[in-house]
C-alpha cells in the first residue's frame, strides 16, 4: 500500500504538470505562486480518500476509495474545466483541475496495490 508521503509526493508532482499542462492549454504564462498553489492543492486532495476513510484497518477502501468515486470526480472535473462552462474562471478552472488529479493520483495509486480499488465499495468492512 502507498504511505502518505508517497501519496503527497505523487500527488504533488501530478499537480505540478497539470498546472503546467493548463497553463499551456490556456495560454497563460505559468507563476512560481501558480505552481505552487496547484502543487498544494493537489497534495491536500491527494490525502482526500484516506482523510474520509483514514486507513484504520486493511479494509478501509469504501465508497471514496472506489473506481465509482474515482469516475465521479473525473465527471465533475471535466464538466467544470471545460470549454462550455463560462462560469468559472481560467484561474479557477488550473486550481479545479489540479485538485482533481490530486484526488485521481491517490486512487491510481491505491489501484496499483495487490488490494486494489473495490467498484462500488465493501459492505460491512
Amino acid at each position: 500500500m502507498a504511505n502518505a508521503a508517497e501519496h503527497m509526493t505523487a500527488s504533488g508532482i501530478a499537480g505540478a504538470i497539470t498546472y503546467l499542462a493548463m497553463c499551456r492549454y490556456y495560454h497563460r504564462h505559468p507563476t512560481i505562486g501558480g505552481a505552487l498553489t496547484g502543487i498544494g492543492v493537489a497534495v491536500v486532495s491527494g490525502m482526500g480518500p484516506d482523510l474520509l476513510e483514514p486507513a484504520l484497518h486493511p479494509n478501509h477502501r469504501q465508497f471514496c476509495h472506489s473506481i465509482t468515486a474515482g469516475a465521479l470526480v473525473l465527471k465533475a472535473g471535466t464538466s467544470i474545466c471545460n470549454d462550455a462552462n463560462r462560469q468559472w474562471t481560467e484561474l479557477a478552472k488550473i486550481v479545479t483541475a489540479c485538485i482533481i488529479v490530486g484526488y485521481l493520483t491517490h486512487l491510481v495509486l491505491d489501484a496499483c496495490t495487490q488490494k486494489g480499488l473495490p467498484i462500488l465499495g465493501k459492505p460491512g468492512a
